[in-house]
């Protein structure tokens, strides 16, 4: 779990830096001038049928971080949502583009545990993956495929864990316990649930640093491009984190339980990053949701 520690020196980021909420009344804009904004966004003439960017600092630092924004299937039943599907598909045609175009070397999936890598990448076609059957697999609900895990099956591009595992199964087993909650123990357990939900995205973005060593000490080479692919509620913690350049989440007390405050630099910005934070078209009117309704 993240350290309690004192606010220390950082560097913040430079470059278009939009704040949560006027990033959502830009959107319009971003769909607008996409075409037009080429020389000053990294990703400007991504295909808006794919989905749109609504933050970027650091555009033209040497190492890129896309994030996606996603929808997952339901962490208790394993069933898709209302706009699951058309999302996971829009994040692997996104994924798609990212591989192609901007060279993203690593896949950094919410929820994931473990590591796979490929002896040698894919081969990149510039023609499409096949639509019919891609939505068919993602569309079954059977065994457990996603977005994240067909770009490594296809594109031959490595998947690393980013996630805290303590803070994953604390949030999992709030959720379990919020579904049946009522009255005042609902409270108390969405309070909790909101507190892990931060610490977990600050600890993903913590993460982020160490995971690209790591896939360089391997041998790879220090990946010039990750995508990180998380459940939309965790946007406005993320972007706030990044916007502030630390983490900073309140104490909280919930049930007799203290719950401490955390306040530490974020470390993506000790060396030069970019982050790119890009939202599927088919989510983008669900802007902005509360923290802790995905993981």
């Amino acid at each position: 779990m993240l350290d309690q520690i004192s606010p220390q020196p950082f560097a913040k980021p430079t470059g278009l830096r939009l704040g949560f909420t006027r990033a959502l009344i830009l959107l319009g804009l971003v769909w607008l001038l996409s075409g037009a904004n080429a020389q000053a966004a990294t990703v400007a003439d991504l295909p808006v049928e794919f989905g749109a960017v609504v933050f970027q600092v650091n555009h033209d630092a040497p190492t890129q971080l896309f994030i996606i924004a996603n929808s997952h299937r339901s962490v208790v039943t394993g069933a898709n949502g209302a706009d699951t599907l058309q999302a996971q598909i829009e994040t692997f045609r996104i994924g798609e583009w990212l591989i192609r175009r901007r060279q993203v070397a690593l896949l950094l999936p919410e929820g994931f545990f473990g590591s796979w890598t490929v002896a040698e990448p894919a081969a990149i076609s510039d023609v499409g993956f096949d639509g019919a059957t891609l939505t068919r697999w993602l569309a079954d609900t059977s065994g457990f495929v996603n977005a994240e895990m067909l770009l490594h099956e296809h594109y031959g591009v490595d998947l690393e864990q980013i996630e805290d595992r303590e803070l994953y199964r604390n949030v999992r087993e709030s959720l379990s316990a919020g579904s049946d909650a009522v009255g005042d123990l609902g409270s108390v357990i969405g309070g909790r649930l909101e507190y892990f939900q931060k610490c977990r995205s600050a600890a993903i973005l913590q993460g982020v640093p160490a995971v690209l060593a790591h896939a360089n000490r391997r041998g790879h080479g220090a990946p010039a491009s990750a995508m990180l692919t998380i459940g939309l509620g965790h946007l406005g913690d993320i972007i706030e984190f990044i916007e502030s350049g630390e983490i900073h989440i309140p104490a909280m007390r919930t049930g007799g339980a203290d719950l401490p405050a955390v306040q530490v630099p974020l470390d993506l910005f000790k060396s030069p990053t970019g982050i790119t934070v890009i939202v599927p078209h088919s989510l983008l009117e669900k802007l902005p949701v509360p923290p802790y309704n995905q993981t």
